[in-house]
């Protein structure tokens, strides 16, 4: 299932490509590492608590979102696919 990754940043009128932007924060935390967008990250060791808690800070203020703490599950930041599935779930509630 693809989600949404065009979205319109708060404040600004041009629409921006959320998986990229996942990707790019990503691969910047890992030093460039090559991440497919499948890839577990936690099950490859790439992540530790100090990185998730990254994560998680990052997503809530790049997409103007508050990550419940129903939604600090693992599963759903295992992989970048799974991020912006979670991210997109956020934005379409806004949406509404």
């Amino acid at each position: 299932m693809r989600v949404n990754l065009l979205r319109k940043k708060p404040g600004k009128g041009d629409e921006v490509d959320t998986r990229e932007i996942v990707r790019k924060f990503i691969r910047r935390l890992l030093r460039n590492r090559e991440v497919a967008d499948e890839d577990n990250i936690f099950e490859k060791h790439y992540v530790n608590s100090l990185f998730a808690m990254q994560l998680v800070l990052f997503i809530e203020e790049e997409f103007s979102v508050e990550i419940s703490n129903e939604d600090l599950d693992p599963d759903k930041f295992r992989s970048i696919n799974a991020i912006c599935s979670l991210i997109d779930s956020y934005m379409q509630r806004e949406d509404m």
